[in-house]
């Protein structure tokens, strides 16, 4: 995937990441490796690997949000204006705050676990990567 990427992206910039069903996020570690990111938001619907994914990212998420982990089901995202979309993140004193999330790149390294909903409600113009697995008996 970085390899791929950064044929895309040659300046070596990707300002704000949006990763659909990131689980632990572990790929995070290698985009900030090889990429400069204002912002990396993992959106997980299995809130135990919230914890985990900030925890590798322990760094990234104390540099003012570098790194987040959201709980939020990707299904459930509303575009405002084909430009952005909302979702309500808890800051460290646990309570929910919402943030604009306007992504220059979307991953999905889970689709293979997903309807194509999420899929249909990207807007038109926006950067997609889409990794998957060979676990070909998943009937997904």
């Amino acid at each position: 995937m970085v390899d791929k990427l950064s044929e895309l992206f040659p300046q070596k910039q990707i300002p704000t990441i949006a990763h659909y069903g990131g689980w632990y996020a572990t790929v995070a570690h290698h985009l900030f490796q090889h990429f400069e990111i204002t912002n990396y938001w993992n959106l997980e619907t299995d809130y135990d690997c919230l914890k985990i994914s900030e925890d590798f990212n322990r760094q990234q998420v104390s540099n003012n949000w570098q790194f987040k982990s959201i709980g939020v089901d990707v299904n459930d995202i509303y575009w405002r204006k084909d430009r952005f979309f909302r979702c309500k993140a808890k800051n460290i004193e646990g309570k929910k705050i919402e943030v604009d999330i306007e992504p220059d790149l979307i991953i999905n390294t889970s689709c293979e676990h997903m309807s194509e909903y999420w899929f249909e409600q990207i807007p038109e113009g926006k950067m997609i990567c889409l990794q998957t697995n060979n676990y070909f008996s998943n009937k997904q």
